[in-house]
């Protein structure tokens, strides 16, 4: 199961920067008018984020990835908070526009990250994060 949820952490963290570097090397690939178009901040968005957000935003999201491989208890707080967060900036980010391969990709991510959520509350994956949050005692609750 551990061997799985590491998989399941590297394999989103790889999608996501493949996901923001999409959106970078944009206009290289479709040119300036078409990339112009491909950012989250869409028509009737109620919230336009700088583009700077999206390094933040990564350097984020690889702490957590490596708090998580690590079992530290605040990554997997922070991860999940990320992506609550994630998800509520989504329904203020007005129209998205997405080509193909982003879109599938963005919906592995969502999926993945569901899973390592399970993973990290749901399993027996969750008493390692519970040991590091109480030290390394050998209590047994």
């Amino acid at each position: 199961m551990v061997s799985m949820f590491r998989f399941l952490l590297i394999g989103s963290l790889v999608l996501y920067v493949g996901f923001i570097a999409s959106f970078m090397f944009a206009s290289q690939v479709f040119g300036e008018d078409v990339a112009g178009v491909l950012y989250h901040n869409g028509k009737g968005a109620w919230v336009a984020l700088p583009p700077f957000t999206w390094m933040i935003e990564l350097l984020l999201w690889s702490l957590a990835t490596i708090g998580m491989l690590l079992f530290q208890s605040w990554a997997r707080t922070l991860f999940l908070l990320l992506t609550g967060i994630s998800l509520a900036l989504a329904t203020l980010a007005g129209f998205w526009v997405l080509t193909g391969p982003q879109a599938a990709v963005l919906q592995l991510i969502n999926l993945i990250d569901g899973a390592i959520l399970a993973v990290a509350y749901l399993t027996t994956v969750a008493r390692r994060f519970d040991l590091s949050a109480h030290g390394s005692s050998s209590s047994n609750a």
